[in-house]
């Protein structure tokens, strides 16, 4: 019968603290041979140890690339980020501190920085800043360090630095701090204020400012929803054409905005020399991504694009969890499912004659959720590169322009790459290639002979010019407010553009019939975004 194995002291190994004369053994055995087997290390090697014991001597105290001393501000507003971002896997912290052991930065996080964090009105386990946090008799402690040491990026379900051109307002986002390098902290200042007057009439005007632009937002993102449906009418024939206008103009805005901040020293030297191959992986799906999605978008109903375009949260929680190791909360799992049941509920509601989707068949569905799977992808691998960047940029965050204009650039690049392929599939030779895209540009302009143009230009131009203001005012209102509002107003969107899209509009006049199974599976989605968003109360 299989029982425990024998402890060290009924093995008779020895136990506790270790001699100078051990530690002089281990490194001796470990320089001439490796550790090898930790379990054969102790006899191998003349210890009267266990195979554990030596691993964590050797691991923790006697490597020589352990750095000694006390940590580095540097160090220290690292292990503050990467604690955002990976929770208490110190282990993995540790591979972006070279030196530093998981067990020591494990201890210095829960004897120092746990405390300092609370100091400045930080909740070390969501790194949310508290209101009224050790606020009694209207004194509140501040302390003039937080803006140095904490930056908190963030994943919610809207689309905020994630500024890719799905038009759907999706992705991951990154609320960025400034850092004060320049000034040293005398330590927490207390300041008087009073719960009233001056107070109440700031915390009113606050309120005022995220009510508008949560309203102003809400407009914008069903705007863009709709708009997005309504730009593929007249180009139906060239999603192709579209989606690499659509690219090329991001790139413009986005290289502009790089350079004016490279200028103002905003960016610095060293973040353009991140290596560019992570920027062409990005790109890449991100091409994919966006032709496949107009490509299926110009083909389906339009109520159908928002719901299948829901599946994005599925493949981000999934992709985060298998390749950043992320462990969700049980609402935001339960929020995925409820998703994944409403897409399901009301995209079975039959292609069957006189349903919304008959006629459609499964290919253009199956081909919209392909596209948010490769959104998701860009997405999650952008969040490893700001986390891996820091290591590089010895604890300073990565400009968001810098991984959005090359991502972008890529993107523009790979799109052109594709086009002779994605237009083969469409039946289209690649000697006639020239001859689409300057049909393209045509039905674009509204001129020639292209016929079916009808809306052009001004339905893309209103899309393209409606998409970057959605994404300034979705930036906006994560700046005054959280991510967790901005979500929400993204959320209340969806509901909205399905009624939108149902109904007859210019250049779509016959509308779409919403069967009672399609709109109980939107409510199920909704929800279950609702749900997802929900914040959950740190302990």
């Amino acid at each position: 019968m299989m029982g425990r194995s024998p402890s060290s002291e009924e093995n008779g190994l020895k136990k506790g603290p270790w001699t100078p004369e051990e530690d002089q053994k281990l490194i001796d055995y470990i320089e001439r041979n490796g550790h090898g087997s930790w379990r054969a290390l102790p006899s191998l090697a003349g210890l009267n140890r266990c195979g554990k014991s030596c691993r964590l001597r050797w691991t923790n105290y006697l490597r020589p690339d352990i750095k000694r001393g006390n940590f580095t501000e540097e160090e220290e507003k690292l292990i503050i980020h990467l604690h955002s971002h990976l929770g208490n896997k110190w282990s993995a912290i540790a591979t972006h501190l070279p030196g530093r052991t998981d067990n020591e930065i494990k201890n210095f996080w829960n004897t120092h920085l746990k405390k300092k964090l609370l100091q400045m009105g930080i909740d070390p386990n969501n790194h949310k800043h508290q209101s009224n946090f050790y606020s009694k008799n209207h004194l509140t402690m501040r302390s003039s360090s937080s803006s140095r040491y904490y930056s908190k990026p963030t994943t919610n379900s809207n689309k905020n630095y994630n500024n890719n051109n799905n038009g759907f307002g999706i992705g991951i986002s990154y609320r960025k701090k400034e850092m004060d390098h320049g000034h040293k902290s005398d330590g927490p200042k207390f300041v008087a204020r009073s719960s009233s007057g001056s107070e109440s009439r700031m915390n009113s005007s606050s309120k005022g400012r995220i009510i508008f632009w949560s309203g102003v937002t809400l407009v914008l993102a069903v705007g863009n929803r709709v708009l997005y449906k309504l730009a593929l009418v007249p180009m139906k024939d060239f999603p192709f054409f579209l989606a690499q206008l659509n690219t090329f103009g991001y790139v413009a805005i986005y290289f502009s905005i790089l350079y004016m901040r490279h200028r103002a020293r905003i960016v610095t030297d060293e973040m353009l020399t991140i290596p560019k191959w992570r920027f062409a992986v990005i790109g890449m799906l991100e091409a994919l991504g966006v032709v496949t999605g107009m490509y299926s978008a110009a083909m389906l109903p339009g109520p159908a694009i928002p719901i299948l375009n829901q599946t994005f949260l599925l493949w981000q929680l999934a992709f985060s969890a298998l390749l950043l190791g992320r462990r969700y909360s049980w609402n935001k799992i339960a929020g995925c499912l409820l998703v994944a049941a409403g897409v399901v509920t009301a995209i079975a509601s039959g292609s069957e004659s006189g349903q919304m989707l008959a006629g459609v068949g499964l290919l253009w569905p199956i081909m919209m959720v392909v596209s948010s799977a490769f959104q998701a992808g860009a997405s999650i691998i952008k969040e490893y590169v700001f986390i891996d960047a820091v290591t590089h940029l010895k604890g300073k965050l990565l400009d968001i322009f810098v991984v959005n204009s090359f991502g972008s650039g890529f993107q523009a690049l790979f799109v052109l790459l594709f086009l002779p392929l994605l237009s083969n599939l469409k039946g289209i030779p690649f000697q006639e290639l020239p001859s689409y895209i300057m049909s393209g540009a045509g039905c674009f302009l509204n001129v020639g002979t292209s016929s079916g143009c009808d809306g052009s230009p001004l339905l893309p131009l209103l899309y393209i010019v409606n998409n970057i203001a959605f994404n300034i005012s979705i930036l906006n209102l994560v700046k005054i407010s959280s991510a967790v509002v901005s979500s929400l107003a993204v959320v209340l969107s969806v509901p909205t553009t399905i009624y939108i899209l149902s109904l007859p509009l210019p250049y779509l006049p016959e509308g779409v019939t919403l069967s009672p199974f399609f709109l109980f599976g939107s409510v199920i989605l909704v929800l279950g975004l609702i749900l997802y968003n929900v914040p959950q109360r740190s302990k």
